[in-house]
């Protein structure tokens, strides 16, 4: 699962920063050119996305979903505040920075969390 994650992201980030100038129009229509900034502003996300869900993984195998759950909530109240707090000024490309940085929050504490020893069996 470990390689899946980390192959996948490194591909997505490859795909869509590299490429995202003649694959968008190609898939999208020549109208969604403008959007290219925003591709490439999401293509690290893949890279993110890896490095957020490989100590989820880990703490899966070591069952600590009690500890997954309230950290998903945790970090998603995060991502909502901070959309609130920057609601006047965020455009997409913003947006996608941040929600990138909330996933990273989640992978720096699920990291931390699974190199823990676990405390008990019911967490």
């Amino acid at each position: 699962t470990s390689a899946i994650l980390a192959v996948g992201g490194l591909a997505n980030f490859a795909l869509w920063w590299w490429f995202a100038d003649p694959i968008v129009p190609l898939l999208f229509g020549k109208q969604w050119r403008e959007a290219i900034p925003v591709f490439q502003a999401m293509a690290p996300m893949g890279l993110v996305i890896s490095f957020a869900y490989l100590p989820t993984t880990v703490l899966l195998v070591q069952r600590r979903y009690a500890l997954l759950a309230w950290g998903r909530v945790f970090i998603l109240l995060l991502f909502v505040a901070g959309t609130l707090a920057m609601a006047h000024s965020l455009d997409a490309v913003r947006m996608a920075w941040l929600f990138q940085a909330a996933l990273v929050v989640q992978g720096i504490i699920f990291l931390l969390s699974a190199m823990t020893k676990k405390s008990n069996d019911s967490d």
